[in-house]
C-alpha cells in the first residue's frame, strides 16, 4: 500500500516536472569550496495565487564582514513548476546580496536559498622603515635632541621633583 502511494506521488511529480517549460535545476553563482563559512540561508514557502502577474520574493541580505563566494537557490516545489531565481544586484564578490524568485501565476514558491562566504581580509599595516639619515645626523640619537627638557608628572597640579617620583 505503501509503495502504490510512493509510485503516484513520484508519477505526479514526473508529470509536473514534464508540464514545465523549464529545468527545475537551481540557480547557482560561484564556485563551490569546502572552506568556505555558511552566512545565510533562508527557506520560502508561498502558495500558488491566481494573480496575472505571479507572486514574486525578494531575498536582500547585506554581510558587511564577509565576501561572497558562492550562492544556491534551490527549487524544491513539488505540486507545481516553482520559482525561477534572478540575481539583481550584488552577488559573487560583493558583501551584499539582491535576488527575486518569481513564479507564475498558480505557481507555488518553494526555494531554499543559502549563501556562502568568506571573511573580507583586513588590510595590514606597513611597516614603516627607520629614516635613513646622512652625514653628522648618521649618529646623533633622540636623547641629544631633549637633553635639557624636564619631565613632568602630568597627573599632580605640582612640579616639584618629589611628586615625579
Amino acid at each position: 500500500m505503501a509503495s502504490v502511494a510512493c509510485f503516484l506521488i513520484l508519477q505526479a511529480a514526473a508529470i509536473t516536472a514534464k508540464n514545465c517549460g523549464r529545468a527545475k535545476a537551481p540557480f547557482e553563482l560561484g564556485e563551490w569550496n569546502g572552506h568556505l563559512q555558511h552566512l545565510d540561508a533562508a527557506t520560502i514557502e508561498n502558495n500558488p495565487v491566481s494573480a496575472a502577474e505571479g507572486q514574486f520574493y525578494v531575498y536582500e541580505n547585506t554581510f558587511p564582514r564577509n565576501t561572497i563566494k558562492y550562492i544556491h537557490v534551490d527549487n524544491v516545489a513539488q505540486k507545481t513548476c516553482g520559482a525561477v531565481a534572478t540575481l539583481k544586484r550584488g552577488g559573487v564578490d560583493a558583501s551584499s546580496v539582491l535576488l527575486i524568485l518569481h513564479a507564475e501565476s498558480s505557481q507555488e514558491i518553494r526555494s531554499v536559498i543559502d549563501v556562502w562566504g568568506v571573511p573580507k581580509s583586513v588590510p595590514r599595516k606597513r611597516e614603516m622603515k627607520p629614516l635613513e639619515r646622512e652625514g653628522d645626523l648618521r649618529d646623533m640619537q633622540s636623547k641629544y635632541l631633549f637633553m635639557k627638557a624636564r619631565a613632568l608628572n602630568h597627573n599632580t597640579w605640582s612640579d616639584s621633583p618629589s611628586d615625579s617620583e
